[in-house]
Order: structure tokens, then C-alpha cells, then sequence
């Protein structure tokens, strides 16, 4: 019987590399990482910490791992757990609600979040509010005015793990935003 995937690949010091549904290694250095040396980072929607311990790894003092508990979820923090062993780590995993965070952070990374949560906006209202700055890996930078389409249509689906459907104009290309005010 073989494992079942990983959320994200994470590479382990021994050289070896989990099979898993998303490899973010090559995206990762593309972002406009601000500098989070010595800060204190949170990973909203940390699945099985991948972009957790980017921030580790790119020198954050503390970061925070969050993500709401499911079945889903505690399939991933198994993973988690492991993948913090085998790395040494110090981030911590906690468990809670995007639209109830508590706390001061630096940054806060947003990666899949805001298109399984039912609004969206109150989870940037949230976030912002916990938050000096938000790195978001889907952004979207673009007047709504602009748009010849709604930025997004909701697409409940039956499973209730995604919610929205962004406009595809509105996707970010090359790892940057996809402006089109000039």
C-alpha cells in the first residue's frame, strides 16, 4: 500500500522529498518576499506547513501555523507534526478560525484561504486586523471598475471546500499582480 500525498511537497534535510499534489519549491523564491527576519509570521491555511517554514526558513523569529480543524485538516497536521520533527522546527501549529485570530503579527501569509471561505472579505477584514502586512500568494490588484466580469463567481460545491471561483483576469501571472490601471 502506498502513503497518501502530501498537500505540498516539502524537501527534508536527508535529501528526501514528499509525493504531494503541490509543488510550490520553484514559486517560492519568485514572491516578493518582504524581509521577515527577526518577525513574527502567521500561515493562515497552513495545510501541511510548506509556506510556514519558508518563513522559517527565511529567517522569521516565530511563526504561527493556523488552519481550521476538519478531517481534511487533521490528515495534514499528522503530516505537519512530521514534517516538523524531520526539519527541526520551531513553528507552531494551532488550530482556529480565520475570521476569530487573535494576536499581533508582522505578516501574515495567505495562501488557499480565500477561496474556501465563505467571505472572503471578512477573512482580509480579519486578517488586516491581526496583521501589519499580508502577503497573499492568489492577489488580486485590479479596479473592480475595470473588469468586464464579476472578480469572482460564488461555486458552492458539495464537498463545501471552495466557495468562490476567481476571475481568471484577475489571476496573478509570472508570481506578480495582474494590474490593468496601467
Amino acid at each position: 500500500m502506498t502513503a497518501e500525498r502530501w498537500w505540498h511537497t516539502v524537501e527534508f534535510p536527508d535529501g528526501s522529498v514528499t509525493d504531494a499534489w503541490w509543488d510550490f519549491r520553484p514559486l517560492a523564491p519568485k514572491l516578493p518576499w518582504p524581509d521577515v527576519h527577526g518577525k513574527r509570521c502567521l500561515d493562515i491555511g497552513t495545510a501541511d506547513g510548506f509556506w510556514a517554514f519558508e518563513l522559517e526558513r527565511r529567517g522569521a523569529a516565530e511563526v504561527v501555523a493556523l488552519d481550521r480543524p476538519s478531517y481534511f485538516q487533521s490528515k495534514c497536521r499528522a503530516r505537519f507534526e512530521e514534517a516538523h520533527s524531520k526539519l527541526g522546527s520551531r513553528v507552531r501549529y494551532e488550530e482556529g478560525d480565520v475570521y476569530e485570530l487573535e494576536g499581533e503579527f508582522d505578516l501574515a501569509f495567505v495562501g488557499y484561504v480565500l477561496q474556501v471561505v465563505t467571505d472572503p472579505l471578512g477573512a482580509l477584514e480579519s486578517l488586516r486586523r491581526v496583521s501589519k502586512e499580508l502577503l497573499l500568494l492568489d492577489t488580486v490588484s485590479v479596479p473592480l471598475s475595470y473588469l468586464p466580469s464579476p472578480l469572482a463567481r460564488l461555486d458552492a460545491r458539495r464537498d463545501g471546500g471552495e466557495w468562490f471561483v476567481f476571475n481568471p483576469r484577475g489571476a496573478p501571472e509570472s508570481g506578480r499582480d495582474v494590474r490593468l490601471d496601467g
